[in-house]
């Protein structure tokens, strides 16, 4: 839902709102046969649902985890380029973090449903292949680690693009982690 759909609805409320202000500070302005009391109350209460409708959806979209996604992508980067730049031991820990990190967003796709086997493979597998490329790597073989790191960059956020489109193709967040 865009943040502009309930716009119709204000406006039109407002737009009855104003007639029926009109009507009763100056009953002669408009004919009471012209707009029967039971028309005007009826519409009133189906512009007042209508903007309830749009409000509550608003609000669901809101606590959407498309911003926790990110941030999990956000640390996923940090970490990568964290243990690019530490050794021994700070290096273990930072890719113990990455791993779970990785594995967090593989969870998430997978409740979700929005990656494919192969996108969730492809993320597991660059982060092996990145993790060994740095464990095993010669001096002087930057260049391997620099492709291995944006390689793996870039499979998380294919895997963050499709959470994105999964959660935002969908009425509610609720009916995006929905057990079937």
């Amino acid at each position: 839902m865009k943040a502009l759909d309930f716009i119709p609805a204000v406006l039109f409320g407002a737009l009855l709102g104003a007639l029926v202000a009109l009507a009763v500070r100056d009953p002669q302005s408009l004919s009471s046969n012209a707009v029967p009391s039971f028309i005007t109350a009826a519409t009133t209460i189906v512009v007042g649902w209508w903007i309830h409708t749009a409000v509550r959806r608003r609000g669901e979209l809101d606590r959407i985890p498309i911003d926790y996604v990110f941030n999990l992508n956000r640390r996923i980067d940090e970490l990568i380029s964290a243990c690019v730049s530490t050794g021994g031991d700070e290096r273990l820990t930072n890719f113990r973090r990455l791993g779970i990190d990785v594995g967090w967003l593989l969870s998430i796709a997978r409740r979700a449903k929005a990656g494919s086997v192969e996108l969730e493979s492809d993320l597991a597998m660059h982060y092996f292949d990145f993790k060994k490329c740095l464990t095993d790597r010669e001096p002087g073989d930057a260049g391997s680690v620099s492709r291995m790191s944006n390689e793996l960059r870039m499979a998380a956020l294919q895997v963050q693009w499709r959470i994105s489109q999964r959660i935002l193709g969908r009425g509610t967040h609720s009916d995006v982690f929905a057990v079937d």
